[in-house]
């Protein structure tokens, strides 16, 4: 394989689309086992995991070079996390508010 001009071979998108699924399945049930508890809900777990992945997978190359990339990811996953618990709780407080007379806290 010929390199780039600077002395590394060319990125192979196929090598890491597959590292990334590799990656992925790795994790998945670790990851949803962790948003559940946190969110406890299959469905908010899910969303939020997926999330996540999404995140990883847009800057896949860029986790590779990562000193640290477990952790990075892990990250990643905990930020969509409590993103999906902090959207969920304007939710909740969207529908009290609505049954409680149009204001949040029923007042």
């Amino acid at each position: 394989m010929a390199d780039r001009g600077d002395g590394t071979a060319p990125r192979r998108p196929d090598a890491e689309r597959l590292s990334y699924r590799a990656f992925r399945l790795d994790r998945r049930e670790d990851y949803l086992r962790f948003a559940r508890a946190r969110l406890g809900s299959d469905a908010a777990a899910a969303r939020a995991v997926e999330r996540a992945f999404e995140a990883i997978r847009d800057d896949w190359p860029g986790m590779l070079r990562k000193a640290h990339l477990e952790r990075c990811a892990w990250e990643l996953l905990v930020r969509c996390v409590d993103d999906r618990r902090a959207d969920d709780r304007r939710a909740d407080d969207r529908r009290t508010g609505e049954r409680d007379g149009g204001e949040p806290g029923g007042r």
